[in-house]
């Protein structure tokens, strides 16, 4: 991760996320928790998956509201989720 060659990869190669969430879906994930500035991922996340298996798109934080709130909302959610 340290090298040039890296992370001149990084940059010049696409971004293969709808092949990643699809790849993470075929392994039946109920919950999906986004940890990140913006919900941004969790709704193109969301546009992927099949609405009948119920998964739970669950973002950390949100633009515009207290990161505080929103990150205490996102693990309550999580907790509801997982039954504890």
């Amino acid at each position: 991760m340290a090298t040039p060659d890296y992370w001149a990869d990084q940059i010049l190669q696409p971004v293969r996320f709808e092949e990643a969430v699809r790849g993470m879906l075929a392994s039946g994930p109920t919950i999906c928790l986004e940890l990140g500035p913006h919900s941004m991922l969790s709704a193109l996340g969301r546009s992927q998956d099949d609405p009948a298996r119920g998964t739970r798109w669950i973002p950390s934080l949100r633009r515009r509201r207290d990161d505080l709130t929103t990150l205490l909302d996102a693990l309550r959610e999580l907790e509801l989720a997982v039954g504890r």
